[in-house]
């Protein structure tokens, strides 16, 4: 029945013509959400985030701390010999490549041979001063190429010239003189700029003094007061505005920073590792003025004393599993380059006989390289020490007859 009153409805709104109105009720009354589910799901994601951060960071701390030192007592009281002498055989070979380099850069720009090259560097090590300044001959006739082509005189007569180096020359627009002197003001700190750019007369004051000093003789105070070339960009109320906003930051920050101060000092009594790193996190901030960093320490440091409370908000929470989820993406990097190192769980290993040998192996190889790439350099050295020797000429070759002839210089040559 309910059926075929539809049917009916529907024909006779057909043949009558007329449309449904359909009435929109609209209302602007809040609607109460429950966030304990998110809270409880954003708390859970934080405190996984946060067990996971602080294991992978306590086993780093402990290499840092244990494990290397030990390996390092280890490894002088076991190879002290062995690493003296590698370390002297270093030294060594670093003070013949370097004389080598010398040799063959003194041969080299001044076209001389390995003996003479030798000999000259020789006496200039005597005196090195003198040997610095040779060698700074040398580098400026090596690059001398570079000034070849700024020896052309000067041409007075170019007027197309002339007119583009007016037009390259022409002062900067007062917007590019702002924008220049925005970027000196960056330059000398945050707080600085921040005080300068919230005072206008000492915007203008130091804006003009800027002027002055880069562009003496192409500004006036015309300049400045025209109202086409520059627009007071201070306005009043928003200057009023401005500090109102700046005031509540600064209570803000200056209140929190009292209260993680009374927790976190370390004149409180005993310090945890983590409330002495705070400490320092808190002091950083403050001097930097971060709000929102002394609030995430605040969320962190709550987690730790008492876990998240309701005085946490939920985008607190989120914030800090953001960050740390960050942060221990980077530790693990450096975890599994830690895994690396030999010295790696030192303190718990037990097979430190294999540890000896392949590191005896090692420290020997290494020796043997070095002092191969020693005995090189001086058997180089002493072949330059050496003064070249005439080479050696077949009796009977050609060389021999012209020198014979060069001897005897009355004798006529036959034609034959």
């Amino acid at each position: 029945m309910s059926g075929k009153k539809r049917k009916t409805r529907k024909q006779k709104q057909r043949s009558t013509g007329s449309e449904k109105k359909v009435r929109v009720l609209t209302s602007r009354a809040l609607m109460v959400i429950d966030n304990k589910p998110i809270r409880r799901k954003a708390i859970s994601k934080c405190k996984n985030i946060l067990k996971n951060f602080y294991t992978v960071k306590q086993e780093i701390n402990y290499f840092e701390s244990e494990d290397t030192p030990a390996y390092t007592k280890w490894l002088n009281s076991t190879f002290g010999a062995e690493i003296s002498s590698l370390r002297e055989l270093k030294e060594d070979f670093h003070k013949l490549q370097e004389f080598v380099t010398l040799v063959n850069k003194f041969r080299h720009l001044k076209n001389l041979s390995y003996h003479k090259a030798f000999q000259l560097v020789v006496e200039l090590q005597k005196n090195p001063e003198k040997l610095n300044e040779e060698l700074e001959k040398l580098q400026k006739k090596r690059f001398s190429f570079l000034y070849d082509d700024y020896d052309e005189p000067y041409d007075d007569d170019d007027d197309d010239d002339d007119d583009d180096d007016d037009d390259d020359c022409a002062p900067p627009s007062m917007e590019e003189l702002h924008e220049q002197f925005r970027n000196l003001l960056a330059s000398f700190g945050k707080k600085d700029e921040e005080a300068v750019l919230n005072d206008p007369e000492l915007y203008r004051s130091m804006f003009r003094e800027f002027i002055a000093t880069l562009y003496p003789d192409d500004f006036s105070d015309d300049d400045f007061n025209g109202d086409d070339d520059y627009e007071d960009e201070f306005d009043e109320e928003d200057f009023e505005e401005k500090n109102k906003i700046e005031a509540d930051y600064q209570n803000r920050l200056k209140s929190l920073y009292r209260t993680l101060a009374f927790k976190l000092h370390p004149d409180n009594g005993t310090q945890s590792e983590i409330n002495k790193e705070l400490w320092y996190q808190v002091q950083e901030a403050y001097q930097n003025n971060n709000l929102k960093e002394l609030e995430k320490i605040r969320a962190l440091h709550g987690y730790h004393e008492e876990g998240f409370s309701e005085k946490h908000s939920v985008s607190e929470i989120l914030e800090l599993h953001e960050e740390h989820k960050f942060q221990l993406r980077l530790l693990r990097q450096i975890h599994r380059e830690y895994k690396e190192i030999i010295s790696w769980n030192f303190t718990k290993r037990k097979d430190k006989g294999k540890l000896k040998k392949s590191i005896s192996k090692q420290i020997n190889s290494e020796i043997n390289y070095w002092k191969n790439q020693k005995e090189y350099y001086q058997s180089m050295i002493e072949k330059w020490k050496a003064p070249p020797q005439p080479q050696k000429t077949k009796k009977g070759s050609a060389t021999a007859k012209k020198r014979h002839n060069e001897q005897m210089p009355g004798q006529q040559e036959l034609p034959f």
